[in-house]
């Protein structure tokens, strides 16, 4: 007689995927790494279509499994999705971080394997950036600070210009109103 544990069973015909092109932009993107090695991508704000075709290794079933796949941003949960022919495609993706997960199903449908995980950031634009909009705003000020400074030292010499004015005008209507009372 022999007993089984349930619990302690487990499948031995997993099924893993792997990387067989990668595409942003539609122009081929290629790292020293290695495709399958890959685990973390760091693009620009201007590459934000990604094409990643890809392949399952089942030693049971030749070219029969499927993939499906996930993308998180910011940690927030994502629902799988689930090609027909084994393409991820993602177009204008937002600035910010990206968990990709790909996990291949057996002939059976299970999806029990490994579960490969590739960070994503995309980098924001220079304008979008939290130091650049300090800066901007510090250049701003200084302008505005610059231009208040300007106009308050043009007001003093124009006021200065004026009290001499006045201190001339008034010299002279003293001479004058002497030279009438003489």
């Amino acid at each position: 007689m022999d007993r089984i544990y349930p619990e302690r069973y487990e499948a031995t015909n997993k099924a893993s995927v792997y990387l067989t092109s990668l595409t942003i932009n539609q122009k081929p993107f290629t790292l020293a790494a290695g495709l399958n090695n890959t685990e973390e991508l760091i693009l620009n704000y201007k590459q934000n279509s990604i094409r990643i075709q890809t392949g399952v290794i089942d030693f049971y079933a030749e070219a029969r499994g499927k993939i499906r796949y996930k993308l998180e941003k910011d940690n927030r949960p994502a629902d799988w999705q689930y090609p027909m022919d084994n393409i991820i495609r993602y177009e204008d993706l937002q600035p910010g971080s990206y968990i990709l997960s790909i996990q291949a199903s057996n002939v059976s449908g299970e999806y029990i394997g490994e579960v490969k995980k590739i960070l994503i950031q995309i980098t924001p634009p220079l304008w979008q950036t939290w130091w650049f909009r300090v800066l901007s705003a510090i250049a701003f000020f200084g302008i505005v600070y610059a231009f208040i400074l300007y106009r308050s030292r043009s007001l003093k010499q124009q006021n200065l210009q004026l009290e001499e004015k006045v201190m001339v005008r008034t010299k002279e209507l003293n001479h004058s109103l002497e030279e009438l009372r003489a």
